[in-house]
């Protein structure tokens, strides 16, 4: 992988998720006696390629960053990541220029030091990794798997030929292209092994990571908390002939009231202050913008999952419209302005982005009730610890202790000038007062982290105690190598149960905060346990697949 990263840089990029090398052409300077609107199109185009351009060098820097460290790295038999552990007992690895917790092309230049021997049938977690990096992860196992036997053929090709056959390329779909190659790899090494050995994979030292992923992991973990089973279902914690994909569960709903608003929506409403016009356009409209977005985008006449999975992915980390809004407009229509300044079908993109946050908020909210009312009463207990004038304090079911030390900033403004332009730089002090909002505002995220964090620790803990030693770990996601991945498949799900059943996690923070609360009549009854079956996160294929 690094010597074929190595030649896609060489040649100028734009293969394999590495970066366009070489900076964009720039405009030509228009003449002196340019007519005014030719020059505001101009200046409009000439910041769609600068922005794009300090994209591309950002990218760029960070490919080579990681192209040079893993250089340098390359000639020792093993290397060794420090971890370090977060206030809500999250854990990362310290380096961040190559690390197991990077991007695509961090993680597919990396694979264990020391290989653990296959057993029959591990090869089925080869596969169904293979099939989900090549965006095959809402199909059965079987189906994964039978994928991968059908494209046997194109997988040997692109190991054997990466640069020539760049089928690897294309059918990740742009997501883990570098990863789907490495497994490319990997799978001709054990054809080849298979070749040898009477068709026999017993024996087969494999060192690639595999991983298991949890399906918009802060929604299961609030679905667990209050056994909510209409989330739960939405999230995968139980069992299914056909992956629920929530993301795709949300954007059906604001599909009907998208394409209904698009046909008998609101009308628009003209605004005139001081001579000059302005719009509040009407829901009708708005969603008509959408429409037309969707058609030359998606080919559709609804949004696609897409649209909305940060909005509902970020929901269990307190993330409401607003936050929604903001997602829209960083992830969805600035990218689709920029790179479309001529065919722009948003008339007000705040306003676009307002009204699309809104469905989405509706729809998620009757997606995962109880996740809403678990944050809310979450909210609630931590205004009542900073209205007694403490900061919010609580242990995990791990006995770690967590403290959100949020504590107001006071700013000082410093302008300066520089090169004909004014520049301000900021110097933040932290004082000795609570920042109340701050404090509610993280207590659903950080409570959240702290579970999934406890989850993750216990899983490692358990496998580390029957011998298997080999993890590539991200909060969510758990990673090991081939021969061990059956056994992790089986601990996720007891430690995940095991955490959850027959406990009151709510109930078990109130009673590590109640000493921080002045007067505890304020608090409000704890959301009450939905019917979800916690057993049945063992028997379901998908929660961590």
């Amino acid at each position: 992988i690094l010597q074929v990263l190595k030649d896609i840089y060489a040649s100028g990029g734009e293969l394999g998720g590495v970066p366009k090398t070489e900076p964009y052409a720039t405009l030509p300077r228009l003449p002196e006696d340019a007519p005014e609107d030719e020059v505001k199109a101009h200046k409009k185009r000439a910041v769609g390629l600068y922005k794009q351009e300090e994209a591309r060098k950002s990218k760029a820097l960070r490919c080579l960053l990681a192209l040079k460290v893993a250089e340098k790295f390359s000639k020792y038999e093993k290397i060794y990541f420090p971890w370090n552990v977060d206030y809500r007992g999250r854990c990362y690895p310290i380096p961040t220029a190559l690390s197991p917790q990077g991007d695509d092309i961090q993680k597919a230049l990396l694979l264990f030091a020391e290989p653990s021997p296959l057993a029959e049938g591990d090869e089925k977690w080869m596969a169904i990794h293979g099939a989900n990096l090549a965006g095959n992860d809402k199909i059965t196992f079987a189906e994964r798997i039978a994928w991968v036997e059908d494209h046997t053929m194109d997988i040997l090709a692109s190991a054997a030929d990466p640069l020539g056959y760049t089928w690897w390329h294309e059918v990740s779909k742009g997501d883990y292209p570098l990863e789907f190659l490495s497994f490319c790899n990997e799978w001709s090494k054990l054809h080849a092994y298979k070749a040898e050995n009477n068709g026999s994979v017993k024996g087969f030292m494999s060192n690639l990571p595999l991983a298991f992923d949890g399906t918009c992991s802060g929604l299961q973990h609030f679905s667990a908390l209050l056994r909510d089973e209409v989330g739960g279902f939405a999230v995968n914690l139980v069992p299914s002939d056909k992956v629920q994909d929530i993301y795709s569960i949300v954007a059906d709903k604001v599909n009907v009231r998208l394409l209904q608003d698009a046909q008998t929506g609101t009308e628009d409403e003209k605004k005139e202050k001081d001579g000059v016009v302005s719009y509040k356009y009407g829901t009708k409209t708005l969603a008509q913008n959408w429409v037309s977005f969707n058609r030359i985008k998606f080919g559709k006449d609804g949004i696609t999952r897409k649209v909305c999975k940060r909005s509902v992915m970020t929901l269990a980390y307190g993330s409401k419209q607003f936050g929604f809004k903001e997602n829209l407009l960083t992830d969805i229509i600035h990218p689709y302005v920029l790179d479309h300044p001529e065919d722009n079908p948003f008339l007000n993109v705040n306003q676009a982005a307002n009204y699309m946050a809104k469905l989405i908020w509706d729809a998620v909210a009757t997606t995962v009730v109880k996740a809403v009312e678990g944050m809310e009463w979450l909210q609630k207990v931590a205004g009542l610890i900073t209205k007694s004038g403490e900061v919010v304090s609580w242990t995990t079911p791990n006995g770690f202790l967590v403290q959100q030390n949020y504590m107001k900033m006071t700013q000082e403004c410093i302008k300066l000038r520089f090169g004909g332009t004014q520049i301000r730089f900021y110097n933040q002090e932290e004082t000795d007062e609570i920042d109340s909002r701050r404090q509610r505002n993280g207590i659903a995220p950080n409570f959240i982290h702290s579970m999934d964090a406890t989850h993750l620790q216990r899983v490692v803990v358990s496998e580390s105690v029957k011998g298997n030693k080999n993890f590539l770990m991200i909060h969510d996601s758990f990673g090991t190598d081939a021969a061990h991945a059956g056994s992790l498949y089986k601990t996720i799900r007891e430690e995940f149960i095991d955490l959850y059943k027959d406990q009151n996690h709510l109930q078990s923070f109130l009673d590590s905060v109640s000493y921080l609360i002045d007067d505890l009549s304020e608090v409000p009854e704890i959301p009450k346990f939905g019917n979800l079956n916690l057993d049945l996160v063992a028997q379901s294929d998908f929660c961590f697949a």
